[in-house]
């Protein structure tokens, strides 16, 4: 039962943002990756908690579930340093894969139609590739100022992960 009534108040909280009209075409995209000195295993216990982006993201204050699924289903506020919050869910989990997909429901960011993935693959030698990205559309800024916004949002994130992994 509890489990049902979240699914209700987020549902009627997301219920205006859900009604998303693509202006066609493929949308826009955005995939960057960076290479770190640690295994694949020891990137993905990180990386791969849905749930841990304010451990390893400069930007985010704050993780927390609102809704647990089962591996897909599941939703998470990130909250920004400004107080502004990121709502997203979690829709596709592949551990053995070490991916997982996931779009964004409500955000202050001028975009919508949010897709983005992170994979973490094995490279040997102990070095690890972790890879974002994304496909979205602008919303009240040009193309150009999106991508730029995002790809701003993946190299932070990235050049943190780099450091983190890199110092041990």
């Amino acid at each position: 039962m509890k489990k049902l009534t979240q699914y209700c108040l987020v549902f009627a909280l997301f219920a205006a943002q859900s009604t998303y009209s693509y202006a066609g075409g493929d949308g826009l995209t955005v995939s960057k990756h960076v290479v770190v000195n640690a295994p694949a295993d020891e990137v993905w216990a990180l990386v791969g908690d849905y749930n841990s982006l304010d451990q390893w993201h400069p930007a985010i204050t704050k993780s927390e579930f609102v809704v647990m699924g089962d591996r897909g289903g599941d939703i998470r506020v990130l909250t920004l340093a400004d107080g502004n919050a990121l709502y997203d869910e979690l829709t596709a989990y592949d551990e053995a894969a070490k991916q997982y997909t996931y779009r964004l429901l409500k955000s202050p960011l001028p975009l919508y139609g949010y897709l983005g993935s992170m994979v973490v693959s094995d490279n040997g030698n102990n070095t690890s590739t972790i890879k974002w990205k994304s496909r979205f559309y602008a919303d009240g800024v040009s193309d150009a100022e999106a991508v730029e916004l995002i790809q701003g949002v993946y190299t932070a994130g990235l050049t943190s992960l780099k450091a983190r992994f890199d110092q041990k």
